[in-house]
């Protein structure tokens, strides 16, 4: 048999195909597949690993280390591919075999008490990375080390991470995250801890990473897995009991919501993050998640709505104590608020404000190079919409030229969105900047 065959519904309804699938460990499904009491009886024993490996296209090496692992498969991709072709029915699978850009209702029970966890975003990939799969664990075993000092080691790393990110952006850090986690924080989620404490600053350690995954995979383009490691996320977080990490996820999701453009979404993601986290004593997180509901408000079209949102976001930050904040809040700061603020009326259609907030926006020597080039295209874009040809070019001409190693696909659409807008309002002056995209993104589909 050169490809698997398609067979009918009732072969996947038996004991062992529901206990696999109800494990959502895709190897034990593979498993279970090949020992199916069908293949038994037409070829008198299992299909081999070697012809499930043709299927799979690998090695037979690696489906017997994925029907084996301790830890399953997380990868969306590969989830739908393995799914895809084996003809796996959807309506036994944890994950969607095809995404069509709905709300997915997920239950994960009480994340936190009087929390019920808001219907999961499901989106299209866009623009998938391509590249070689790192294969050589970079970091030190984590079986190897005491257990007390576990949550410390994976937030430090984390933290490595995440500036990595905002330095060079989600294309250029998810895959070492995604190693990381798989091979050296995942694993530790299926261990026996005696102390509950220590539990739960494991989790709450993973469901950071985890976030941070959603995150790069998010600003790399890849909005369905992105919403699936938010979910991964949360599921941990409410493992941890970590009200702060359910927020900050929230939050997250309610950022991507509004930059597809599901914008009623955004708003009641943005709410329920609130509600979250209405009782942490991180003013900061607070402030950040209330500038979450001022863009989509924003977005809406809502003056008034975001306006008020803005007033709460200053009002709340201007009480906080940053000892009380937790570590990863801190880029979180009076030029970010700035920035949150430049966005906002940007999306509401006042240029005026759009330079006065983009100017306080930055930090010459903190404010990383991702967050500087998106301050400076929001800075270009309100000049172009106040009718400052000069100012606007100049804006995006020095983003592009200064950050040609960004590998960042929100930024890319900030640029193509410029472009557009500059062609639309200036036919024939755009010629400078429309050249300076062909030369550094020759991938990039562009009309003169």
């Amino acid at each position: 048999m050169h490809m698997p065959p398609v067979v009918k519904p009732d072969f996947y309804e038996t004991a062992d195909f529901h206990a696999a699938f109800d494990s959502q460990h895709v190897g034990r499904v593979i498993k279970v597949y090949r020992h199916h009491p069908r293949h038994l009886q037409l070829f008198g024993g299992a299909l081999s690993q070697e012809l499930m490996a043709r299927w799979l296209r690998m090695t037979q090496g690696a489906v017997s280390k994925l029907e084996n692992a301790k830890t399953p498969e997380l990868d969306i991709d590969r989830l739908r591919f393995y799914a895809k072709t084996l003809h796996f029915p959807q309506k036994q699978l944890w994950f969607r075999i095809e995404e069509h850009g709905h709300l997915e209702n997920v239950s994960l029970g009480s994340t936190l008490d009087n929390f019920s966890v808001p219907p999961t975003l499901v989106f299209e990939d866009a623009d998938p990375l391509t590249g070689s799969v790192l294969t050589d664990s970079l970091f030190l075993g984590a079986g190897s080390l005491p257990q007390r000092v576990l949550p410390a080691i994976i937030r430090e790393t984390t933290a490595d991470l995440q500036m990595m990110d905002f330095k060079r952006g989600g294309g250029h850090a998810r895959r070492l995250v995604m190693h990381y986690f798989q091979n050296e924080v995942a694993p530790l989620l299926s261990w026996h801890y005696a102390d509950v404490s220590l539990r739960q600053e494991i989790f709450s350690a993973a469901a950071e990473l985890l976030r941070l995954i959603g995150w790069t995979a998010y600003d790399a383009g890849r909005h369905g897995t992105a919403a699936q490691y938010f979910t991964q996320a949360l599921r941990i977080a409410h493992e941890a009991r970590d009200s702060s990490m359910v927020g900050v996820i929230l939050a997250n999701m309610s950022h991507q919501a509004n930059y597809m453009g599901r914008f009623d979404d955004a708003v009641k993601l943005a709410q329920q993050a609130l509600d979250v986290t209405r009782d942490n004593p991180s003013k900061t997180l607070q402030a950040m998640i209330h500038a979450m509901e001022a863009r989509a408000r924003a977005s809406l079209g809502d003056k008034l709505g975001m306006v008020a949102s803005l007033n709460t976001v200053e009002k709340v930050f201007n009480t906080r104590d940053i000892d009380h904040d937790p570590a990863w809040i801190s880029y979180f700061d009076q030029h970010e608020l700035a920035g949150e603020a430049a966005h906002c009326f940007l999306a509401i259609g006042e240029p005026g404000q759009v330079s006065r907030f983009s100017t306080l926006a930055i930090d010459p020597d903190r404010t990383p190079p991702r967050t500087r080039s998106f301050i400076r295209m929001v800075a270009a874009s309100g000049a172009l919409a106040d009718g400052d040809l000069e100012s606007a070019i100049a804006l995006a001409t020095e983003a592009i030229e200064t950050n040609v190693s960004l590998q960042s696909a929100r930024y890319v659409k900030y640029l193509t969105d410029f472009q557009a807008a500059l062609k639309t309002r200036h036919p024939g002056k755009g010629s400078q900047v429309f050249d300076l995209l062909r030369a550094h993104y020759p991938r990039l589909s562009l009309e003169s």
